[in-house]
């Protein structure tokens, strides 16, 4: 167990909620692309940060379902997340750069706000007895 890697992994991922949900909540217009992106982040840094404690090496990956099957090797409930994380994981690359393709409405936005404080919080309790 790596406990002090774990909470490193965790505290970016704070940040990246914390700077998610500042932005929707803010009353200019929203950036309702860095906020799925922070989302994204944010999920992906929770399950890695989950792998870590486990001592499990982080692969590099943004897909948040292989993530998932990593996690399953701990715990089954894991499964739960699997469409949450199908959703989020398009926001890690593909709303990146100038050649994006689509739109993302204030609805979208708030959805990844929701399946990312759900993610966090499953995390968050699988953790709890062991901190």
């Amino acid at each position: 167990m790596n406990k002090k890697l774990y909470s490193e992994w965790i505290e970016i991922a704070d940040g990246d909620y914390d700077l998610a949900k500042r932005v929707f909540d803010c009353q200019w217009p929203k950036q309702n692309i860095r906020i799925c992106f922070h989302c994204q982040q944010a999920a992906e840094k929770y399950l890695k940060g989950y792998l870590v404690y486990h001592n499990e090496e982080i692969v590099r990956t943004h897909i948040l379902n292989e993530l998932i099957d990593l996690c399953m090797k701990y715990d089954d409930g894991f499964e739960a997340l699997r469409d949450m994380c199908t959703y989020l994981t398009p926001f890690a690359v593909q709303v990146r750069y100038p050649d994006h393709t689509f739109e993302i409405a204030e609805i979208e936005a708030k959805r990844s706000l929701d399946y990312v404080r759900i993610i966090i919080d499953f995390v968050s309790e699988k953790m709890k007895d062991k901190q």
